[in-house]
């Protein structure tokens, strides 16, 4: 239930769909993922075969929730299901006081013949590669998404237990919150679309804080710090992260897109 939900998830996230392969097509046609029904497969580097008709795709958007890994992607074909196999080799990175696990995505096209433009989300459970839940539950933790075909399309995001509510299951996009907040000002500018103006909570113990990642349509608003709202809200990810934020770290912040606000 939880793949079919983060599958419906990163499907509906807007993407920027990267046209490849257009000199095969130069009006391709997106094709939805429902059609197709990729797959992800997630193993160590030792055991990966060597794809050899692998080519150009594109990675929109990867996290982590509740153990499971999703990604949304897109590519040339419509044909065939394409098969996306997620590589470890086992070793966490240093850098800083952070561990980083990095995960190189191959793409194989089952020979596709097809010219289309597909865009679809694939989901696989982290344990498939052998990561323990001590590794999991560390709070320095950070996975790197790498693309085979070209390594400058990354995402570099956090494992947070902050997107699960204590209470009841959380989908991320469908179930909507309410919280009273305030607007303060945080040192961490390069997350969510209000820069460094942050939302906490003034109306739970203990207090959360949020950043906004993306605003409904039929919100008019332009924050200001001190401001006191009535939000309504969807859980987001972290996505295209190049920094460790201190701030994030210590404050535990949980993305959010904001479907309607009230200001008090």
């Amino acid at each position: 239930m939880i793949m079919k939900r983060l599958r419906f998830a990163v499907l509906i996230l807007p993407v920027l769909i990267f046209f490849i392969g257009c000199e095969k097509n130069n009006n391709p046609k997106e094709v939805s993922g429902e059609e197709i029904k990729s797959k992800m497969f997630l193993q160590k580097s030792g055991d990966v075969v060597p794809v050899s008709d692998q080519s150009p795709f594109e990675i929109h958007s990867a996290g982590l929730y509740k153990g499971v890994l999703y990604m949304s992607v897109s590519f040339t074909g419509g044909d065939k299901p394409h098969e996306f196999t997620v590589s470890w080799d086992g070793m966490l990175k240093s850098v800083g006081d952070n561990k980083v696990m990095e995960l190189i995505v191959y793409h194989s096209t089952a020979s596709d013949q097809g010219t289309e433009m597909v865009f679809d989300s694939v989901s696989a459970n982290i344990t498939d590669l052998g990561v323990t839940s001590e590794v999991l539950n560390d709070t320095s933790l950070w996975i790197r998404v790498v693309n085979s075909t070209n390594i400058e399309n990354k995402f570099f995001f956090r494992i947070t237990n902050a997107y699960i509510d204590p209470i009841e299951y959380i989908d991320p996009v469908t179930v909507i919150h309410s919280r009273n907040v305030k607007v303060i000002k945080e040192g961490c500018g390069k997350y969510g679309i209000w820069g460094d103006l942050w939302l906490i909570s003034n109306d739970s113990e203990p207090v959360s804080h949020y950043f906004v990642t993306e605003i409904d349509n039929s919100v008019l608003y332009t924050p200001a710090e001190n401001d006191l709202l009535r939000i309504e809200f969807n859980y987001s990810f972290i996505t295209d992260s190049s920094t460790v934020c201190p701030q994030l770290n210590l404050l535990q912040a949980v993305p959010v897109k904001i479907k309607a606000l009230t200001k008090q």
